[in-house]
This record gives C-alpha cells, structure tokens and sequence, in this order.
C-alpha cells in the first residue's frame, strides 16, 4: 500500500516557485486500478514521477508498506522501483527490435538485453 499525506511539490525556476503538486493526500492499496485525470498541467505527471520514486517531493509524506520514504537512499529507491512499481510511458520508449515483454523486463535494475 502507498499513502500520501499532504504531499507536495514545488519548482524555483528563475527567482520564481511554482507549484507542481500541491496537498495530495491519497492512498492506493495492492492491486487496485486507479485512474489519474485532469487537465494539462494539473500535475499528474508530476504525481505518477513520485509514486515511481524517480522524482522528489518537497514536502508531506509517502508511506510504502508501513515504512516512511523519507528515510529512503538510493539503494532503498531501486528497490522500490524494482519490486513495487512498475511504468509504462505514454510516448512508449520501447526499443524496436525486441518484444513488448523484452521491453518491460528491461525496467529492472542490472538486466541485460539479449538481442
């Protein structure tokens, strides 16, 4: 399970901060099929990038499994990308000449691609 309390995520861009996301608080169990909309720029993309762990909050909580991310380093986030998440782009990043599942299975750490 994830839960995200009051999270948050700001930019400084030019002397400027500005607001990706803003007072998230959400929780997602194992298994179920979420959906996120809005309209663009609205910060889903800035969400589904936290809950893969490839992008920082800056302020609130996430929760994975009872254990506070807070505390994460970096091997704690490959794991977490290795054995908890799993992300398919929209623009597809796929690699031509192998297989669809060649291609998700790509997305662990330390695999090697036989072509």
């Amino acid at each position: 399970m994830i839960k995200l309390n009051n999270l948050g995520k700001t930019y400084i861009s030019n002397s400027t901060l500005n607001v990706g996301i803003e007072h998230i608080t959400a929780s997602f169990d194992i298994n179920e099929f979420v959906m996120i909309t809005g309209e663009s720029g609205s910060g889903k993309s800035t969400l589904l990038q936290i809950l893969a762990g490839t992008e920082p909050y800056s302020y609130g909580r996430m929760i994975v499994d009872s254990e506070d991310v807070e505390y994460y380093g970096e091997d704690d986030w490959k794991r977490y990308r290795r054995d908890k998440v799993a992300i398919i782009h929209q623009d597809f990043q796929l690699i031509d000449d192998i297989s669809v599942y060649k291609n998700i299975e790509i997305a662990y750490d330390g695999m090697e691609i036989e072509v």
